[in-house]
């Protein structure tokens, strides 16, 4: 199923497995989801999550998790009940869009499904409403930069988005050198392994 995922949204999984290792998490729970959405957020998603707004989030999302040792980024961690239910939502609103493609808007509006769940509350808190996210989704380029990306394909942009590839770059560079993650360029084997891993689980 991962195969209708954009490239955005398909590494929005990777790292949310990440957080839940960073977490000490036996799954990839929700929170862990929308941690790893931020990562991947497109420029118009920004500007509802600014920087201080996804850190205050994070700093909500620690303080109510329990206390856990790091597990090792190499451990297949499955998605949680609660996961599979936001992306399976996810995959209908994309559905009800006809898009082609599940973007990371997609994914924000699953997780507003599990009304119950820290995240969904969080993102309520933010001002966050189903009516913003679809209208976010709405649009052409929602969760794809402008582009179509091929299915398993790790696609560049074009010349003509230079400046926003560099954005990205500087962002994912600086937390990179704070160690804040293992490198994703060249690693795109264990990223399909992981989604189908995951697939097996839906």
């Amino acid at each position: 199923m991962f195969e209708r995922y954009t490239e955005q949204a398909r590494r929005a999984i990777f790292f949310a497995r990440y957080e839940a290792s960073m977490f000490g998490s036996p799954y990839i729970e929700i929170e862990h989801l929308l941690l790893g959405i931020f990562r991947e957020l497109s420029p118009a998603l920004r500007e509802l999550f600014p920087s201080e707004k996804t850190e205050q989030i994070r700093k909500l999302i620690e303080e109510q998790s329990p206390a856990r040792e790091k597990t090792d980024t190499s451990v297949d961690l499955p998605l949680s009940a609660e996961c599979k239910r936001v992306l399976d939502r996810a995959a209908k609103e994309a559905e009800a869009l006809e898009q082609k493609y599940l973007s990371i808007e997609h994914m924000l509006l699953g997780i507003l499904h599990e009304k119950k769940s820290l995240a969904a509350k969080l993102l309520q808190h933010n001002g966050i409403t189903e009516a913003i996210l679809k209208e976010q989704a709405a649009k052409p380029a929602a969760g794809a930069l402008g582009h179509e990306f091929r299915p398993g394909a790790f696609t560049r942009l074009a010349a003509e988005d230079e400046p926003l590839s560099a954005e990205l770059s500087r962002d994912l560079v600086a937390q990179a050198k704070a160690g804040a993650f293992a490198p994703l360029i060249g690693r795109h084997r264990e990223l399909d392994q992981l989604l189908h891993e995951l697939d097996g689980q839906l």
